[in-house]
């Protein structure tokens, strides 16, 4: 079998210990576990059979191409330091890899059992996971890289994560986008499940949203793919477009109230996920937010114009 290298990107992460101890203890450990500190306020304690690179904050793509420099293996695999992996996940991404070697990259999805037990982290939770399950057997074309395992030579082949950004947003889509481009194949292996720990709130969600859509807009011409390809699902898309234009006639407060009722309906799949996982209560709570989220896409996606206007005058 192929050597396994883990890069684990961490800044102020108070999870690292448990993702840690996960990754130490599976029935498949690491061949080489690397962290990256990415400006920490403290240097992260760990322990003496785990390589940790210091450096200052340059954000997370830098950090994880930082990370695999220091590690020669054949497989790749990138988890963030708020995701406990299962006891057979790198095996099974191993068995994968060895089993296709058409397949350049192997995404992992969320679990259904969020570890948190707050609205924000279960919402992320359950958008996360629908969405990617959502993509089905089409062929992927993007990544998320809370865990994901890539061959080395299908990484270094694109240059790695996108250092364009210093903030956590579209690095790792971009990578995916460009092995998509390549004609690399890229699977979601939907038995591979890992745990998220993070714990976002609202405001946070919104404003990655915003991000997001911002940094999208910044490198609009490396997503042109089918958005059936992507965990960015059309429907999404369409509510963003919707939303978009409630905020714009805001003033006319039927039609906003209009648009933004038919920006939830489009995404009908995802109530019915929240539903099915938490409970019809917080399917209610959860339904102004894909009417929120979209908005905020909206106001990244005017931000983003903004920026690409201000560099061409």
């Amino acid at each position: 079998m192929a050597r396994l290298a883990v890069v684990v990107p961490c800044r102020d992460a108070p999870q690292l210990e448990l993702c840690l101890r996960a990754l130490r203890t599976g029935s498949r450990r690491p061949d080489e576990l690397i962290v990256v500190d990415d400006g920490s306020r403290t240097a992260p304690w760990v322990p003496s059979d785990v390589q940790l690179l210091r450096q200052p904050h340059r954000g997370p793509a830098v950090a994880r191409n930082a990370g695999v420099r220091l590690t020669t293996a054949e497989i790749l695999i990138f988890v963030d330091a708020d995701v406990e992996v299962r006891t057979d996940t790198l095996a099974r991404f191993e068995a994968l890899l060895h089993r296709e070697p058409a397949i350049a990259a192997v995404q992992a999805i969320y679990a259904a059992d969020c570890p948190v037990p707050t609205f924000a982290a279960r919402l992320q939770n359950v958008l996360q996971r629908e969405n990617l399950l959502a993509v089905g057997d089409t062929l992927f074309a993007g990544l998320s890289s809370f865990c994901v395992a890539l061959r080395r030579e299908a990484f270094e082949s694109v240059g790695g994560f996108d250092e364009r950004f210093d903030r956590p947003t579209i690095e790792d889509d971009n990578l995916g986008l460009a092995l998509a481009a390549q004609g690399r194949r890229i699977v979601i292996a939907r038995d591979i499940e890992v745990r998220h720990h993070a714990r976002p709130t609202v405001p946070s969600l919104l404003l990655r949203m915003v991000r997001m859509a911002e940094d999208r807009v910044q490198t609009a011409e490396d997503a042109a793919v089918l958005p059936t390809r992507t965990h960015h699902r059309p429907e999404l898309l369409v509510a963003t477009g919707l939303m978009g234009l409630a905020m714009v006639s805001s003033p006319a407060v039927p039609v906003a109230l209009a648009l933004s009722g038919a920006a939830i309906a489009v995404q009908s799949r995802w109530l019915k996920a929240a539903k099915d996982t938490y409970g019809t209560r917080f399917a209610v709570a959860a339904a102004p937010m894909l009417a929120a989220l979209p908005a905020a896409a909206a106001i990244g996606v005017r931000r983003g114009l903004a920026r690409r206007l201000k560099k061409l005058v």
